[in-house]
């Protein structure tokens, strides 16, 4: 690719709506209107993101009838992948020579090319494991119905205002908690592999779906992403989530590491609630 086309598609990209926006058409083609629905923007707004888009070559625009429905381009995307590929081969050939550099001089070595996420702070992983089949625990996920039963910290009930279980789809609740105004969030799913994996962009909201800062802080990430996998061993399923900053600033990112204690009671007790509506779906005992 080009050096202005490659500028161009990573500035376009640097914008978190822009890429909620090519999310969105991983789905499919989709009108300014159907775009515009989830943010809380007005369609000229969102047509100047499509413009900057389309001009990078990112999307291109259609006509049909009396619309122009916008489409994703993969092959301006597939450019990006490989030049970012290019250099995780740099990166790991250098550690590479890095280890065995330290092997060399009988130091200790570098113990594998990624950091854990024990010792990575900018992410959070918990796993979890159900004395249920993996059937039954992704129904939990993906039923509308379910999710309402226990997802969200502890002490709060969800209303559901929108459910839309496919890539590019939205999941936007409201949680209530007694004698306290809702707190509105919204999933904006990614990747759906069925009984295997999601991913999706987690994020404060408003009563229209948009994105909203968090209540408590204007240093928290505005999006987290969460990526969900399932397995299953004679009968039992093992369910493993990782959190991440999503398009975070540097002092996001070092809020969400001092966040790390209440990740664990906050996803904690979500997982608590999810063991014990599987248990009552299924009729075990407590």
């Amino acid at each position: 690719m080009h050096a202005d086309q490659l500028n161009l598609a990573f500035a376009a990209l640097a914008d978190p709506t822009r890429r909620a926006i090519l999310a969105r058409l991983a789905a499919g083609e989709a009108t300014v209107n159907q775009l515009a629905e989830p943010f809380d923007m007005t369609q000229p707004s969102i047509s100047k993101h499509l413009k900057v888009l389309e001009h990078a070559g990112l999307i291109s625009r259609g006509r049909a009838a009396q619309t122009r429905p916008c489409r994703l381009e993969t092959a301006r995307l597939k450019d990006i992948a490989l030049w970012v590929e290019s250099y995780r081969n740099l990166w790991e050939d250098s550690f590479e020579r890095l280890d065995a550099f330290l092997q060399s001089s009988q130091l200790p070595p570098r113990k594998g090319k990624k950091m854990s996420a024990d010792n990575d702070k900018t992410e959070f992983v918990i796993t979890r494991q159900f004395q249920l089949p993996l059937a039954v625990v992704w129904q939990a996920w993906s039923e509308a119905d379910q999710l309402q039963h226990w997802w969200g910290p502890k002490g709060c009930s969800i209303a559901i205002h929108r459910f839309e279980f496919r890539p590019g789809g939205f999941f936007h609740y409201a949680m209530n908690f007694q004698d306290a105004p809702a707190v509105w969030g919204r999933f904006n799913y990614r990747e759906i592999v069925p009984l295997q994996s999601l991913v999706w962009l987690n994020s404060f909201s408003n009563e229209g779906c948009g994105m909203a800062r968090a209540p408590f802080s204007e240093l928290c990430p505005l999006e987290i992403q969460n990526s969900v996998s399932f397995g299953e061993q004679a009968g039992q399923t093992t369910v493993s989530l990782r959190a991440e900053p999503f398009g975070a600033t540097d002092d996001e990112l070092r809020y969400f590491v001092e966040l790390h204690s209440s990740l664990a009671q906050g996803y904690g007790g979500t997982f608590d609630q999810l063991a014990e509506h599987l248990r009552r779906t299924a009729g075990l005992p407590s």
